[in-house]
């Protein structure tokens, strides 16, 4: 071997560095990174098709069902003016076995409230705002978690040749 007095001697550092026009284009050289990155843009574009749906989708939410009730509209109704009442048919509860459920304000009527916590429910509070009697009762519905939203209730109960008819719509 030789005496190199004013270079290092060839090697590693000779080697100039390659350059890639894409960020992972050494990925593509590893079958299993090539699988990686094959994943990865997947993931992302699905993420990105995820954000563009939600916001183009609608802004507001209405959902109406009705149910036939073989009863006089004002017994109907008379199940529908306080939470407590509501509280006794509505069909939430039986979702959470954990849920634990309070009343404020009056026991009919405006301002009336259920509050509720629950693991599977969340937390929330329904209180009625508006009755006009024997025909609408209005809500809203808060809840805090697990998402903050606030909804408006509407049921409307109208006689029918067989009893009534009780329609819920949800805003």
């Amino acid at each position: 071997m030789g005496t190199y007095w004013f270079s290092d001697p060839p090697g590693p550092r000779d080697r100039k560095l390659q350059r890639s026009s894409t960020p992972l284009a050494h990925l593509s050289q590893n079958p299993p990174m090539r699988a990686l990155k094959t994943l990865l843009i997947i993931v992302i574009a699905l993420g990105v098709l995820l954000l563009l749906l939600i916001r183009l989708g609608p802004a507001e939410t209405h959902i109406v069902r009705r149910s036939a009730i073989q009863a006089p509209a004002g017994t109907v109704f008379d199940h529908l003016t306080g939470m407590e009442r509501i509280a006794a048919w509505t069909p939430w509860q039986e979702l959470d076995s954990s849920v634990v459920i309070s009343f404020n304000g009056p026991q009919e009527g405006v301002g009336s409230a259920m509050v509720w916590t629950g693991g599977v429910l969340g937390h929330g509070t329904q209180t009625i705002t508006d009755v006009t009697p024997d025909r609408h009762v209005g809500i809203t519905l808060r809840t805090t978690h697990p998402v903050p939203t606030t909804a408006t209730v509407h049921l409307y109960v109208e006689p029918t040749a067989t009893g009534s008819e009780l329609a819920w719509h949800y805003e």
